[in-house]
């Protein structure tokens, strides 16, 4: 077997820092023995299904409320990726794989260890820096895949709601999603299926943030949201769940014998099905909404979608309309100064609006006209934001 001159091949460093950084990040989504043994046989025992601050309420067949409308809504990618480039990286990890550096590498725990065991294998070494590059240039195929077998088994778990009496959607969008509820006014129960990050951001389909607040000024005749995601915790002290939860029961998953390491990227998707409890659970809150306070909107013509902010977090959508009226909980006004921004969807063409008005009513001033400002590009073609506010300069 022939030998490769040293140096010929890329740094050893930043090989060493890339084979050891790829090998930290695969560790974490390589379960145990015992958690493959559980994701084989037991999947839905991966996870508790929760409610926020309260114990899941459970139903005897006879007490559901069959009439009531049910809706999972489906927040993931459905990404392309060309399958050549996937099939070439897994021929060569096979071909690899039987070279002596791969075991000798696997061993190491330190920069200094593998520029050891490199300088000692050269031949070995110029493979796995080919293997490497071919990965990295690869690696958004990869991933895209990824994420497409990753709706396909939700599609494919989701089959156990369908048959409790859940339709299925696939919103690209969070503004889609609050677009449906708003005008389905019949649907009772929603689970939002989406990833998340650490913080707690949920994410839609087109890689969208969703806005905070959208928790606290769902339609009144939501009783019932199941968040399915990663960082559960997170997610929900993100979006104020303890607010949002005095008139709307929440659901989530909570991950059991410690496999936050397994699944700190990634919802445990294969074990779906353990929020079934959930899915199947009685609605506890009763009381409604306290909504006394309304924002009016007014627009000259119909000219798009936009989204309704006030103090930065999301209290309703104007999809299509020429106005609309949002009530919302007064507490959200908070005190001091007040801000309402009105701004287009992602995505979306971005005509300016040219706001007619923006009217506030609360219980104790009654109706008062907010100062409006638009903010449109030097071009004067494309919309930035519309803030209304109770006086002063935005």
């Amino acid at each position: 077997m022939g030998a490769m001159a040293f140096g010929s091949t890329p740094d050893p460093e930043a090989f060493c820092r890339d084979y050891l950084a790829l090998r930290q990040k695969q560790s974490h989504s390589r379960p145990t023995p015992d958690q493959t043994l559980k994701l084989l046989f037991h999947p839905r025992s991966l996870i508790r299904a929760r409610q926020w601050d309260r114990p899941v309420p459970l139903l005897s067949p006879r007490d559901a409320d069959k009439t009531a409308r049910k809706v999972a809504y489906v927040m993931l990618k459905a990404p392309e990726w060309d399958d050549s480039v996937v099939r070439a990286v897994r021929e060569t990890q096979q071909r690899i794989r039987r070279l002596p550096i791969v075991q000798d590498l696997a061993r190491i725990e330190t920069l200094n260890a593998c520029r050891s065991v490199i300088k000692q294998d050269s031949f070995g070494y110029a493979r796995m820096s080919d293997y490497l590059d071919q990965f990295k240039n690869a690696e958004p195929h990869l991933e895209a895949k990824r994420q497409w077998e990753l709706r396909a088994l939700v599609e494919k778990k989701l089959a156990a709601f369908a048959r409790k009496g859940w339709e299925i959607r696939f919103p690209r969008t969070y503004f889609e999603f609050m677009s449906e509820l708003e005008r389905e006014r019949d649907i009772r129960e929603a689970m939002l299926i989406s990833h998340a990050d650490a913080d707690g951001k949920l994410y839609d389909a087109s890689g969208n943030a969703v806005p905070k607040g959208f928790l606290l000024n769902l339609p009144v005749n939501l009783g019932k949201l199941i968040l399915f995601s990663c960082h559960s915790e997170a997610v929900l002290n993100h979006y104020e769940a303890i607010q949002a939860s005095s008139t709307l029961d929440i659901h989530y998953p909570e991950l059991r014998d410690r496999l936050q390491n397994l699944y700190q990227t990634s919802i445990p998707v294969v074990a779906l099905r353990g929020m079934l409890v959930s899915a199947e659970a009685g609605i506890t809150t009763r009381s409604e909404p306290d909504r006394a306070c309304k924002l009016d909107v007014v627009l000259p013509e119909v000219s798009g979608r936009y989204e309704i902010l006030l103090q930065n977090r999301l209290i309703g959508i104007l999809d299509r309309a020429r106005e609309k009226s949002i009530p919302f909980d007064c507490s959200l006004l908070g005190s001091g100064k007040l801000i309402f921004k009105l701004h287009h969807a992602e995505g979306e063409s971005r005509p300016p609006p040219r706001v007619s008005e923006m009217r506030l009513t609360t219980p104790g001033s009654g109706m008062v006209p907010l100062r409006v400002k638009e903010f449109v590009s030097s071009d004067g073609t494309r919309h930035i934001q519309t803030i209304g506010t109770t006086g002063g300069h935005p």
